[in-house]
């Protein structure tokens, strides 16, 4: 083989060499970049109790139960994923993401969970399985901890129930900020359960007004069952309330005074009630405007090593060699 052909062949090794190592760093830079949370399987979680049935409104299969922490540390995430059983002994469908309705959950601190289960989730691609019987649904469940407890100066000072010129089964509530902070994005959920203490549907309502809820103030929550049919109305008869913020600050908000918010009056309002069409889904803390995030910073260094990966590979490519000459 004479010189030039070999160090074509050279060249080219070189480059494969560095697109491969261009490829890798990209790879190691989105996850730099998207740093993951770590999670183990549930130790301090505990399903109390669950029931399923076909929403009126999509057709899917839905399960409703209730988390508890079991342990004496605080979750700072709680997820649960279930598998479906039909009377045949089957697996017929998985849900991979469930909604628990929970920011943190302190010891003993119960939570109910909705999971949703559609014809893309299942094995067959379609729901007729659902008319085989259902067996069980399987949870698997998994927790993070945390040393940050949520914001415990909200309080419900009063509520009551009726059902609606809909027939839907209707909670309205006050609550209260009892602390010195101003929790952002407050919002009720409530678990449904029947004359068993079973649970058999959950609800939430829309955040509330204030958007930061000052102390020493109320805010008028309403809200109805995820699912309302007036059938499930009939089947409630009891229920448990909780309060959520999905923040807090120490500091004044300019959006609004800091007096204490006019008391509402006692006839439902609709402004509150919340859309049977998504379940909410509690935010992140905010970060702080003054911090840079660390996700930023990560992907910054990461461009910076792929550019000059980029200018190196670049430059081999146009650099022609030379050849001997006789």
């Amino acid at each position: 083989m004479d010189n030039s052909k070999r160090t074509k062949l050279e060249m080219k090794q070189v480059k494969k060499n560095l697109a491969f190592l261009l490829v890798m760093l990209c790879a190691a830079s989105l996850l730099i970049g998207f740093p993951q949370r770590a999670s183990s399987q549930a130790v301090n979680l505990k399903v109390l109790n669950y029931s399923y049935y076909t929403s009126s409104q999509t057709g899917n299969f839905i399960a409703v139960g209730e988390l508890q922490n079991t342990g004496t540390n605080t979750l700072g995430s709680a997820i649960i994923t279930g598998t479906v059983y039909t009377k045949d002994n089957q697996s017929q469908a998985s849900n991979v993401y469930s909604q628990v309705f929970a920011n943190k959950l302190l010891p003993n601190q119960k939570a109910p969970f909705y999971m949703e289960f559609s014809a893309e989730s299942s094995i067959s691609g379609n729901l007729t399985w659902i008319s085989l019987g259902i067996d069980h649904v399987e949870f698997h469940l998994y927790e993070t901890t945390s040393d940050v407890a949520p914001y415990s100066g909200l309080q419900i000072v009063a509520n009551t129930s009726y059902v609606d010129q809909d027939g839907n089964y209707t909670i309205q509530g006050l609550v209260n900020n009892g602390g010195i902070g101003y929790p952002e994005n407050v919002w009720a959920i409530a678990a449904f359960y029947d004359s068993s203490g079973t649970i058999v549907a959950v609800g939430f309502s829309n955040y509330v007004s204030p958007h930061f809820l000052p102390p020493n103030s109320t805010a008028l929550f309403t809200l109805i069952p995820y699912d309302p049919t007036p059938q499930m109305a009939t089947e409630i008869t009891n229920y448990s309330l909780q309060i959520l913020a999905d923040g807090s600050t120490t500091q004044p908000q300019p959006s609004f005074s800091s007096s204490p918010s006019p008391a509402p009056s006692s006839s439902p309002t609709t402004s509150n009630t919340p859309s049977p069409s998504t379940p909410a889904t509690a935010s992140p803390n905010p970060e702080s405007e003054q911090s840079v995030p660390l996700s930023l910073v990560y992907a910054i260094i990461a461009a910076f090593i792929i550019a000059i990966v980029i200018i190196v590979l670049a430059f081999a490519i146009k650099k022609k060699p030379k050849t001997k000459t006789e």
